[in-house]
C-alpha cells in the first residue's frame, strides 16, 4: 500500500479500539515481579506463584498415583479487581506433580478462607526457587491473531478502515500485518 507507517498505524488503533468495544472481554493481567526466597505462613492466602499454600486441616491433600502434587499457582479472588462473571472472594489453585511426563493439573477451589483450623501443609517450592507475588489490574482483553475466529473479528474492521474486500487477513499486504503484529505485542 501506498500509506505511511503512521498513517496505517492511526487506522489500525481505530480498528482495535472498535473491536475492543464491540468484542472486548473484562480481564484480570497479573504481572510477575521479582521473586523472594522465603514464603511466611502469614501470607498463605496471598495470590502468588510457589509458595506456601492456603490449606484447610480438614482436607486431604491433592494427589496423583498416591504421590503428593505441588501448588503452583494460587489466586485469591479477593486480590483481584472485580469483573463479571468471576467470584469476588475464594481462593483457586492448581496443582501438578513433580514428573512433567504425568501432565496433571488439578485444580482446587476454596470457596469460603476460614484462617482457623488451618493446616501448615507439605511444602514443597517445586518447580520454582522463588515465590512471586504478582500485582493485578483489570483490562479489555479483544481477540488475536491467534485465535480461531481473529480473520471474522478483525478482517472485516479493517477492510472497512482501509476501504478494501479483503477475504481473509492472510491476503492484506505485509506491510499491514507488519504493523498488526508489532502493535499486538
Amino acid at each position: 500500500t501506498g500509506l505511511s507507517d503512521e498513517m496505517i498505524r492511526a487506522t489500525l488503533n481505530k480498528v482495535f479500539k472498535n473491536i475492543e468495544s464491540k468484542h472486548g472481554t473484562p480481564s484480570i493481567q497479573l504481572t510477575i515481579g521479582k521473586g523472594v526466597k522465603e514464603d511466611t505462613i502469614d501470607k498463605r492466602t496471598a495470590t502468588k506463584f510457589g509458595g506456601i499454600p492456603y490449606w484447610p486441616a480438614d482436607m486431604k491433600w491433592p494427589q496423583h498415583k498416591k504421590k503428593d502434587l505441588v501448588m503452583i499457582a494460587q489466586i485469591n479472588f479477593g486480590d483481584l479487581p472485580p469483573i463479571p462473571d468471576y467470584p469476588s472472594s475464594g481462593i483457586l489453585q492448581l496443582f501438578v506433580t513433580k514428573d512433567i511426563e504425568d501432565g496433571v493439573c488439578v485444580p482446587v477451589y476454596h470457596n469460603e478462607i476460614p484462617l482457623v483450623n488451618t493446616s501448615f501443609p507439605k511444602y514443597d517450592q517445586f518447580p520454582f526457587n522463588e515465590v512471586f507475588y504478582p500485582t493485578a489490574k483489570k483490562v479489555i482483553s479483544i481477540p488475536n491473531s491467534s485465535e480461531d475466529h481473529w480473520d471474522d473479528v478483525f478482517t472485516p474492521e479493517v477492510n472497512d478502515a482501509f476501504r478494501t474486500n479483503w477475504k481473509s487477513w492472510l491476503d492484506m499486504p505485509d506491510k499491514i500485518l507488519r504493523i498488526t503484529w508489532e502493535m499486538q505485542k
